[in-house]
Parts: C-alpha cells; sequence; structure tokens
C-alpha cells in the first residue's frame, strides 16, 4: 500500500513551541525536522527550549540542522561575522551569530534522547574544489548535523 505523503505550513515562529504540539497531537513519530540558517541567529537558552521541547513531544523522528563554531557568537569573531553579514547581505549590524557549538555531541546534552547521527561540511565533500580549502582546518566552522530523537516519553 502506497503511503501518501503531507506537508502542512504552520505561520509560527520557531520559538512560539505552540506547533510542536500542534503536530505531536496528530502523530508523535517519524518527522524529519529541517532547520537551515536557523539556530545561529537564535539566543542559546532559546535553541536548549527548543530542543527539550522537541525530544519531549517527538520519538523516531531526526531533525537536520546547520549549526556554527561557538567562536564565531563572540569578541572579535562576532564583530567580523557581522561586517561579512553586512557586506554580502546588505543587513545591518546587529545582524550576528549568537548561537554556536564546540561540537556537535554538546547537542546530546540539551535534551534526553538527542543522538548525532551524522555531521557534514561543504568543505569536506570529496567533489569541494578547490580541493586545498580541505586542508586549511575551516571544515567545521559552519556545518550540518543529523540528530536522531528518541526519547521515550
Amino acid at each position: 500500500m502506497d503511503k501518501k505523503l503531507t506537508y502542512e505550513l504552520i505561520g509560527r515562529s520557531v520559538l512560539d513551541l505552540s506547533w510542536i504540539k500542534k503536530i505531536a497531537s496528530q502523530k508523535n513519530r517519524n518527522f524529519l525536522l529541517l532547520a537551515e540558517g536557523l539556530f545561529m541567529y537564535l539566543p542559546k537558552n532559546e535553541v536548549i527550549k527548543f530542543f527539550k521541547a522537541i525530544s519531549e513531544n517527538f520519538v523516531q523522528s531526526q531533525i537536520v540542522l546547520e549549526v556554527v563554531i561557538e567562536k564565531y557568537t563572540h569578541g572579535i569573531w562576532k564583530k567580523i561575522i557581522e561586517m561579512k553579514i553586512k557586506r554580502l547581505l546588505g543587513l545591518n549590524a546587529g545582524s550576528s551569530y549568537n548561537f554556536g557549538i564546540k561540537n556537535a555531541f554538546e547537542l546530546e546534552s540539551y535534551a534526553d534522547g538527542i543522538k548525532v547521527i551524522n555531521e557534514w561540511s561543504y568543505i569536506e565533500d570529496t567533489d569541494m574544489k578547490p580541493k586545498f580549502l580541505k586542508y586549511m582546518g575551516i571544515s567545521r566552522t559552519q556545518w550540518t548535523i543529523s540528530l536522531s530523537i528518541n526519547n521515550k516519553n
């Protein structure tokens, strides 16, 4: 029997956690959550609240997210990122990274049942060009992480 794949757009902020309850009330298994270019702009305490909420409401699911290294969220590195964002995107000062991590496994400490499945960086891809970038030590400055959500709720 073919399963019909469906999706629903929910017009709410990711930080308005009521959308999680709405989805989980229908069925809480086998979800894939995608968060590209999102968490690095949010306050750390809000990201941790989000992970706790998804851990409490979903099982046998996954989240794929993009992250930045923690050093980009403070000091001179934060200022450099702000200038780069302003120059490349035309956004005003203040548009910068607020949330970063030291490594992918840090995310596992945010909530029960969150486990790293995989990490990927464009720089590490075998088809990446120019190839010399692989050897510059910048592969884990911005990268993608897949996590499983398997809390027993």
